[in-house]
């Protein structure tokens, strides 16, 4: 079975449970999962707030580090790009 996506209430839900003292067990009967993911979702979320704490800046998921350049910004980033194979070709007696 695949990885479970809970919906910001879901998320909200359980963070709110948890404040409140009750164990991985109770939330999990209130929100209808096993205990063994509410575990594993607060495994999740403790490492990244540990990442975030140490300076990680999260990626954003599905979307190309290019798509947030500007065209001339890509363009000036490919000509490089071509510069540097140009000069390893170059140098290793191909052209």
């Amino acid at each position: 079975m695949g990885g479970k996506h809970f919906s910001e209430k879901t998320i909200m839900e359980i963070n709110e449970l948890r404040t409140k003292g009750l164990k991985y067990r109770e939330i999990g009967e209130q929100v209808g999962l096993c205990l063994k993911q509410i575990e594993k979702f607060f495994e999740r979320q403790n490492r990244r707030q540990r990442e975030i704490e140490n300076g990680y800046i999260p990626k954003q998921k599905n979307r190309s580090h290019t798509a947030s350049l500007s065209p001339q910004k890509r363009i000036r980033e490919l000509e490089r790009e071509v510069e540097i194979l140009k000069a390893f070709l170059h140098a290793a007696g191909r052209r």
